[in-house]
């Protein structure tokens, strides 16, 4: 065997931050989320945070906000999910890492009604559950640095209001998001 020279070694030093990963990670997160029953998708942003464990499993938990309109823009409702999540890496690597993913979120969510369409009608605050399942990929960049994109089922509990306008209504979405991380 030959000794280790200062090239092979430099060598070492960049493929080390793709084998070292763990530690915390903080940035943002943006996307676009599809609620089954609404008029259209919508964009959301927001903010997340990974601490990873080890070679295989991470935390992460994330915040956003987003709006979503239904019955042609006279319902809108106004969403603030806060989720928490189990990655798994089934494939480390030095570079490009695919992973699946799964956890639950509590979402606090306004109701706001047209006064016009819905007269009598009060706006109603509301919390929902929900839990996700899906798939992603993150691309690290260096040692300190990576972005991320991810596909995500969402499944909603229905909101506890008090207006049968919505009973029918499905709030089950998907939703692509993508986003940037420093590791501190």
């Amino acid at each position: 065997r030959r000794p280790m020279t200062r090239q092979s070694n430099a060598a070492s030093r960049v493929t080390a931050p793709g084998m070292s990963k763990e530690g915390f990670s903080l940035g943002p997160a943006l996307g676009y989320l599809r609620a089954r029953d609404a008029d259209e998708g919508t964009w959301f942003g927001g903010i997340q945070a990974r601490h990873r464990f080890s070679g295989l499993f991470a935390l992460e938990g994330s915040i956003t906000f987003h709006q979503d309109e239904f019955f042609d823009g006279d319902v809108t409702v106004t969403q603030y999910p806060v989720q928490v999540t189990a990655i798994l890496y089934p494939f480390p690597g030095p570079v490009l890492e695919p992973y699946v993913l799964g956890g639950a979120g509590w979402y606090y969510t306004r109701i706001d009604y047209d006064d016009a369409a819905f007269p009598g009608v009060d706006d109603d605050t509301t919390r929902m559950f929900a839990v996700h399942l899906g798939a992603g990929a993150e691309l690290h960049l260096g040692p300190a640095a990576s972005v991320f994109a991810a596909f995500r089922w969402l499944f909603v509990d229905e909101p506890g209001i008090d207006n049968s306008n919505l009973e029918d209504e499905e709030f089950d979405s998907w939703m692509l998001s993508c986003g940037f991380s420093i590791r501190l």
